[in-house]
């Protein structure tokens, strides 16, 4: 019954997102174009998603639609790269507009950039704020 809520749970938190890039991932497929930036583009969003993926598993309970800082995650991607979710749920949309081609798409870039930048330092003041100086060890000894 545990393992069945867990993996409800874990769909539920992440499913909108990643359905959205593999319906998006879908769509240029089928409006796919023969060259390289397709091919850098299809690339990009399977090794994104799954990292994505397995950065919202590592995250566990940690994980809140709004910035909670519930603990402090550093094992796994978390250990190198302080927002990994962030990071790879951006580098999915890169993928997808690179399969799609279309330059006036690429106003989603800086829209969803400054809106993670933004959640990013509200879930870093309150990581400082509840952590404290593991915080700050933390924050030292990864790379990105």
């Amino acid at each position: 019954m545990e393992m069945k809520r867990n993996i409800h749970k874990f769909f539920y938190d992440i499913y909108v997102d990643v359905t959205i890039v593999l319906a998006a991932l879908l769509y240029a497929t089928l409006h796919y174009k023969d060259n390289i930036w397709s091919i850098i583009g299809i690339c990009l969003v399977c090794v994104s998603v799954i990292l994505w993926i397995i950065a919202r598993t590592q995250l566990g309970d940690a994980f809140s639609v709004e910035p909670k800082a519930r603990s402090l995650v550093v094992k796994g991607l978390y250990a190198k790269i302080q927002h990994p979710m962030y990071i790879f749920s951006f580098l999915a949309t890169v993928g997808v507009l690179l399969m799609l081609q279309n330059m006036y798409l690429c106003i989603i870039l800086p829209v969803m950039a400054v809106v993670q930048i933004k959640r990013i330092m509200t879930e870093n003041a309150l990581l400082k704020k509840m952590h404290g100086s593991v915080y700050d060890t933390y924050v030292k000894n990864i790379w990105f």
